[in-house]
């Protein structure tokens, strides 16, 4: 049934990091269509970052859909930028911590 929770390893060669957990979705009841299923599968994501991985309020994940690429002049000044104003905004707008605020 869940072939693909067993690419665990397959992941963290891909992606060269040993921080790589596979969590399954399975809530797929009658209200759980469109963009309700996307927001409790993105729910999901995020616990398992606070559960799984014991992400704190300063790291950094990305999130996005398979149609969503990031350039790699992006994610460098992700992380080496202390601040970029756009994702400031997006991140107070949302309650998130903004990276360099207590």
């Amino acid at each position: 049934p869940f072939l693909r929770l067993n690419h665990a390893d397959t992941l963290r060669q891909l992606f060269g990091t040993p921080h790589v957990v596979v969590r399954p979705f399975t809530d797929e009841g009658s209200r759980k269509a469109g963009l309700n299923r996307e927001h409790l599968q993105r729910n999901e994501i995020l616990q398992g970052w606070k559960e799984d991985l014991h992400m704190q309020p300063d790291d950094l994940g990305i999130l996005g859909d398979a149609d969503e690429l990031w350039t790699r002049d992006f994610l460098l000044a992700l992380i080496s930028c202390p601040s970029i104003p756009a994702l400031d905004q997006a991140h107070a707008t949302h309650g998130c911590n903004t990276r360099g605020t207590p």
